[in-house]
């Protein structure tokens, strides 16, 4: 079976560590600024931070309990403007592990993003609270997010707008 290949798969890639039990929510970043659009870093990061919030009271967790975790190719300059100014706790730049590995943990509580297919697999495979982070109403590119929107609404993914 597929599902239990890619679990043994992940398994082998787990790393525990101290800082796991901390971890109750994670962000699941992005390359969302895109400069055909006016959605740019700082728009994003206000978006992460209405986002921020609406998570911290709905699953009434401090915002050190919730983790954004870059996408893998975010420049150094743009993760360490998210990190100054988003209302949350960061992995490291550094931290190149698949997030997937992180739905090993038992004490994440739920996913969110924008479209990443790791936010899929939280939910189908792990049965972990996923949300969708909406943001088909701002400035960007119109088709990237609506696909997200789909495949959310295929899957019973719930749908956050901010």
């Amino acid at each position: 079976c597929v599902k239990n290949s890619y679990l043994r798969n992940i398994a082998k890639l787990s790393i525990r560590s101290r800082e796991s039990r901390n971890k109750k929510i994670i962000i699941i970043g992005s390359l969302i600024p895109d400069t055909r659009y006016q959605l740019d870093l700082a728009k994003e990061v206000q978006i992460y931070n209405s986002m921020i919030e609406i998570i911290s009271k709905k699953h009434e967790v401090n915002r050190e309990d919730i983790w954004y975790k870059h996408h893998p190719r975010l420049s150094y300059e743009s993760w360490k403007y998210k990190k100054n100014n988003m209302k949350c706790t960061f992995y490291a730049y550094e931290d190149v592990h698949l997030i997937d590995t992180e739905f090993e943990n038992d004490n994440v509580v739920g996913v969110y993003s924008v479209g990443s297919t790791a936010l899929l697999y939280a939910k189908v495979i792990y049965d972990i609270s996923s949300y969708l982070i909406d943001i088909t109403n701002q400035s960007c590119h119109p088709s990237a997010y609506a696909k997200a929107k789909y495949i959310a609404k295929k899957f019973n993914i719930p749908i956050c707008t901010v």
